[in-house]
């Protein structure tokens, strides 16, 4: 009897039913779904802190490497004389934006001809008023002597820092270094690596592409059939609105508005990129966060804000930028 009864309690013990089972994979499903959701964040994040970081460094050896660069290759410029050369240089008219070199500061991409665009190579300045010349090779980071295979190129332009004292031989210079990854999609031929692909002649890929409409391929080739196109440093007319005594709306420093033409360019359709990297006239630099439409205006929210010293809407006038989103924009000022 005593046997039956322990029997008897043993089989009464319940287990986990089929529906709890099924209940608690369920469960368990949704919360690995959303754990994987987080990781792709997550590796996106740390992949532009890394690239933050490591253009950061590739511009500061720029800088290093321009401002130890031996002047005597600049043609038809006196070497010591280089950067103030470059300043007088500053003249006419942005082709991009119509804005003054020499009065509104705009900026000024280093000079690349089409036959430049295959090789990469351009020059401070142009050929035909002088300038000093800038392989391919030596903007290339980690640079050729080292172990590790180019992971970034960097691009330069050039503009006054406008002083308003009347004189523009007092104006001082700024140069802005814009870092880039190279390419994704860039696979050097066979037999080749990528550093020799990029600086054999002629190169066989180069390490940021575009197509013949100026938007980026992300392959290295870019251009039409066999021969590479170099994507270059881009130019946007922009305004800023403001007004300290208006409604919250006018009272906002994180826009940058275009106008309603610029939105059927390719340079918009590049600037509004999330996390592209801008520089103004002013030589404030911003990260895009998000492009919108405001009273029928198309605008650019951006950070950091336009800082408190800009209080005149025409103070800003223009942007430059790179059609791939740059990892880092290095500035610093020269006085001639």
């Amino acid at each position: 009897m005593s046997r039956r009864r322990s029997n008897n309690r043993r089989s009464g013990r319940g287990g986990f039913s089929l529906v709890e089972v099924l209940i608690a994979v369920l469960i368990l499903a949704l919360g690995l779904l959303g754990l994987g959701a987080v990781f792709p964040v997550i590796v996106r994040e740390q992949k532009i802190g890394n690239d933050i970081i490591i253009g950061t460094m590739a511009g500061n050896s720029a800088r290093a490497l321009l401002q130890g660069i031996d002047y005597g290759r600049a043609t038809l410029m006196d070497p010591g004389e280089f950067w103030r050369e470059v300043r007088d240089g500053l003249t006419g008219d942005s082709p991009a934006t119509g804005n003054s070199y020499r009065n509104e500061g705009a900026w000024m991409p280093a000079f690349m001809s089409e036959g430049d665009r295959a090789s990469g190579r351009v020059t401070l300045l142009t050929p035909s008023d002088g300038g000093l010349e800038i392989p391919l090779a030596q903007r290339l980071y980690p640079i050729a002597s080292w172990s590790s295979p180019p992971q970034f190129v960097w691009d330069i332009a050039v503009q006054r820092v406008i002083d308003n004292d009347g004189d523009p031989d007092n104006d001082d210079l700024r140069v802005a270094i814009f870092v880039r990854r190279l390419d994704p999609r860039l696979r050097p031929p066979p037999g080749k690596s990528v550093l020799s692909c990029l600086t054999e002649t002629p190169p066989s890929r180069v390490p940021v592409a575009e197509d013949m409409n100026g938007a980026p391929t992300l392959d290295g080739i870019g251009g039409t059939g066999s021969t590479p196109r170099y994507s270059q440093i881009r130019t946007m007319p922009v305004t800023f609105d403001y007004d300290a005594t208006g409604s919250a709306t006018q009272r906002r420093r994180d826009r940058l508005y275009v106008r309603n033409s610029v939105t059927s360019t390719v340079e918009w359709r590049l600037a509004r990129q999330p996390n592209q990297k801008l520089i103004d006239n002013l030589g404030n630099v911003y990260t895009v966060m998000e492009s919108g439409e405001e009273g029928g205006r198309p605008f650019l929210r951006v950070s950091p804000e336009v800082p408190a010293f800009v209080t005149e809407n025409d103070q800003i006038l223009e942007v430059a930028f790179t059609p791939q989103v740059a990892a880092a924009i290095v500035t610093w000022r020269v006085t001639p």
